[in-house]
């Protein structure tokens, strides 16, 4: 009987605060590079499926970087 409730409890690892805050914080940072990274790729293949009309009107909408002129 002793057998059988011992091969019912689980085997995790239990983890501290610290390790708990940490995973948090990496997850969220990595998942903000990964959709980052990603989001080109969405904006290439959203324009490419829209119309030609409104692909110019939303670009004509972008604000513009100006660099200065070098002196």
């Amino acid at each position: 009987m002793a057998e059988l409730s011992m091969k019912k409890q689980k085997n995790t690892i239990q983890q501290d605060t610290g390790t708990k805050i940490f995973n948090v914080i990496a997850v969220t940072i990595i998942s903000f590079f990964a959709i980052v990274c990603l989001l080109p790729f969405v904006l290439v293949l959203s324009d490419s499926l829209s119309d030609e009309s409104q692909v110019a009107i939303k670009e004509s909408c972008e604000i513009r970087i100006v660099h200065p002129q070098p002196r």
